[in-house]
Parts: structure tokens; C-alpha cells; sequence
């Protein structure tokens, strides 16, 4: 299962997803209005887990700030960091990518078993 946990507006959410043709992929959204507090806190995350039925432990998030990254771990999530806003130097993250093709089923796989 995968979801979309942001501090974006869902509208904002729905409409890239729209675009890009990836909706379908997402079982569900966590947009700003669906939690009281927003990322550092691991609100959004805890969230979407919640709604996904599945244990946080078990969880990967996939990030590219710091604030999310604080969030995604303080959930108890392993995670990625994405080097698009911040440089590598600056992110703490269980793996770190500069690209999201670098993001493969078998990291993620080892990842959930570590």
C-alpha cells in the first residue's frame, strides 16, 4: 500500500497526481486539513499509516526535507531522503538518493527488514 502524507492541500495533491497519471497507485492522501499539526510532528504520518492499516514500523517514507524526515522517523519509519531541496550533507535519513529512479522495490524491501 502507499499513500501521500503532505502539508499540501489535498486539492494540490489530487490535481499532480491527476497530472502525472498517478492516482490510482495512491490508496490515500493526508493533505493539511486532515491532521491538526503538520510535519516536524509525525501527525501526517501516523495518519496515513493509520488509514492504510499498517504498523509504522513496517513503513518507509520517502522525503525530501528535513522537517519530513523528522517527522517520518518520529512516526518510528525507516527513511529516504531525496537530495531535490536539500544537500546530502543536510539530511539524516536511512538512505539517501539523489534521484527517485535510485528508489528501487529492493531498497525499500531491505529497508522494511532491517
Amino acid at each position: 500500500p502507499i499513500a501521500v502524507a503532505s502539508g499540501a492541500f489535498r486539492e494540490e495533491i489530487e490535481h499532480i497526481l491527476d497530472g502525472a497519471g498517478l492516482r490510482a497507485h495512491f490508496q490515500t492522501i493526508v493533505g493539511a486539513r486532515d491532521v491538526a499539526h503538520s510535519k516536524p510532528h509525525p501527525a501526517p504520518y501516523l495518519e496515513a499509516a493509520s488509514r492504510l492499516g499498517v504498523d509504522t514500523h513496517e513503513c518507509v517514507a520517502i522525503e525530501d526535507s528535513m522537517w519530513g524526515l523528522d517527522a517520518a522517523r518520529a512516526a518510528g519509519m525507516k527513511t529516504i531522503a531525496v537530495t531535490h531541496t536539500y544537500p546530502r550533507q543536510q539530511l539524516t535519513a536511512d538512505v539517501i538518493v539523489d534521484r527517485l529512479e535510485e528508489i528501487t522495490a529492493a531498497v525499500i524491501e531491505r529497508l522494511v527488514r532491517s
